[in-house]
């Protein structure tokens, strides 16, 4: 079943012979094997903490680095990220790479589907399947300066398909959660102050 609400398209399959048929047929080949105990441990003990100690709960998030490399591509580093971006060579890029807008995609579609695992881990509920697709529409001349047309995304949709051992209103429930906890759902939806500092050499 589908359901519908703002950007966000749900498919859930509930856990009857349909979904068991579901799984065998369209899930990927390793199952999502989702250690509940483990996540919900430690989460709780992350909430705990930062509810005994709320100054804490504000500081700078790890920095993501670019470089130029040639061309258009540029290596990109940070805790635990070292890739390569590049563009299209119909722009002049090597295609050595994701571009810098797959890579906003990906963290939206990645940072859903990690927040609805860990919905699901502290509500107690096994999950069979899940996957998550972000998608969005852009005006390509905002990156070219012809007219007064923003460069970043026009809108932004994700689809959600899921599978468990739960209600399908539970598993909507969980994916409506994590749809409004979501760092990169939230940055994308929200305006936030941003600021530029520019150091010649």
């Amino acid at each position: 079943m589908d359901f519908e609400a703002g950007r966000f398209r749900v498919s859930t399959v509930l856990t009857d012979n349909a979904a068991e048929h579901f799984c065998n047929t369209v899930a990927p080949p390793e199952h999502i094997a989702l250690k509940v105990n483990p996540i919900k441990t430690a989460q709780e003990e992350v909430v705990e903490f930062l509810k005994e100690h709320p100054e804490k709960a504000l500081g700078p998030d790890n920095p993501a680095k670019a470089m130029l490399l040639r061309g258009l591509q540029c290596r990109v580093t940070g805790q635990r990220l070292n890739i390569i971006m590049d563009m299209s060579k119909s722009v002049g890029g090597g295609e050595k790479g994701p571009s810098p807008g797959t890579m906003l995609r990906a963290a939206d579609a990645g940072c859903l589907a990690i927040v609805i695992a860990m919905k699901a881990a502290t509500e107690e509920v096994k999950l069979d399947h899940l996957e998550v697709t972000a998608q969005s529409q852009s005006d390509d001349r905002g990156l070219f300066g012809i007219g007064n047309f923003p460069a970043g995304p026009l809108s932004s949709d994700v689809t959600v398909k899921i599978s468990g051992e739960a209600s399908r209103d539970k598993l909507l429930e969980i994916v409506h959660w994590a749809e409004a906890h979501s760092p990169v759902s939230d940055a994308i939806r929200r305006s936030i102050p941003s600021k530029t500092e520019v150091e010649i050499l």
